[in-house]
C-alpha cells in the first residue's frame, strides 16, 4: 500500500466516502505505513491473512491500536473507500496471540493447565 502523508493529510480532512459497507470483522496485523521526519509511525493499518492493507481511519479508537503495532488483533468496523484507498473506521479491538483472539487463547491456556494439573495429581 502506497501512503503518502501529504495526501492522506494524517486523517486531519474528512474524505470524501463512497461505498459504505455494513459492519465487517478483520483479522490481521498492525502494520506501520507512514513515518514522519523522525521515523515515528504517523498511519497505520491492518494487513490481513489473505494479505489485504486496510488504512485505519486515526480517530480516537484508531489511535489506541498504534500500541499494537505488529501484534496480531481481531478488530470490527466499517468499511470505507476514500480516493482509492481501503480504510476501516474501528468500532472494536481485540488482541490476538498468534492469530487466535486472547479469550480463546486464554481457554487454550486454561485447557493445557488442567490437563498438566490433572497428569501431577494421577
Amino acid at each position: 500500500m502506497q501512503i503518502n502523508q501529504s495526501r492522506i493529510g494524517i486523517f486531519k480532512e474528512v474524505f470524501p466516502i463512497k461505498n459504505k459497507t455494513d459492519l465487517i470483522t478483520l483479522k490481521g496485523i498492525i502494520i506501520p505505513v507512514d513515518w514522519d521526519t523522525k521515523g515515528n509511525a504517523v498511519a497505520i493499518a491492518i494487513s490481513t491473512q489473505g494479505e489485504e492493507e486496510y488504512l485505519i481511519w486515526n480517530d480516537t479508537i484508531g489511535k489506541r491500536l498504534f500500541n499494537f503495532i505488529q501484534d496480531s488483533v481481531k478488530v470490527r468496523g466499517e468499511i470505507m473507500d476514500a480516493a482509492g484507498v481501503k480504510l476501516i473506521k474501528i468500532n472494536d479491538i481485540q488482541k490476538c496471540a498468534l492469530g487466535i483472539p486472547d479469550e480463546i487463547n486464554n481457554s487454550i491456556k486454561s485447557s493445557n493447565q488442567q490437563a498438566k494439573s490433572s497428569k501431577r495429581h494421577n
